[in-house]
């Protein structure tokens, strides 16, 4: 199992974007959630030194599991086994749906929580657009002031 849960996580990510394309959001948003579970299992399942988790990882690669290619030959396989920063990409990911879909719920300010971890985590990562980035946070800061959260 442990080889599969990237697969499973950017699973879990495209049908809760698929089913709140669909305005059916209640199952959207259980799926973000199903993804947001997946990345806490995958850092439960051994300790992190740092904050991607580079130990996990270290350990987990050895539990890797490898096709055997003399059987799969003509066959088509998935290669299992958790890439650590496809994990965190994916996460970032499961926590800009999640923002999305408890906007459109009507969950303001549990959505401005989430965008202000994507974009914590884009930044920290080092994996944004300046301009989308600093847009973002024009827009998000608007809501928090006019909303009276200055803290």
């Amino acid at each position: 199992m442990p080889a599969f849960l990237n697969y499973l996580q950017e699973l879990y990510n495209s049908l809760a974007v698929l089913f709140s394309e669909y305005e059916n959001n209640d199952k959207a948003i259980c799926y973000a959630e199903k993804a947001e579970r997946v990345y806490h299992q995958i850092h439960s399942m051994g300790k992190t030194t740092d904050r991607f988790g580079s130990n996990l990882f270290r350990h987990l690669k050895a539990q890797t599991l490898e096709p055997e290619t003399k059987k799969f030959q003509h066959c088509f396989y998935f290669e299992g086994g958790i890439h650590h920063v496809k994990t965190e990409k994916l996460y970032t990911h499961t926590l800009f749906y999640k923002a999305q879909i408890l906007t459109k719920i009507g969950l303001k300010k549990q959505a401005a929580e989430y965008c202000g971890l994507t974009m914590k985590r884009q930044y920290e990562m080092n994996d944004y657009e300046i301009r989308d980035w600093c847009y973002n946070c024009i827009n998000l800061s608007e809501y928090y002031t006019e909303n009276g959260y200055f803290a």
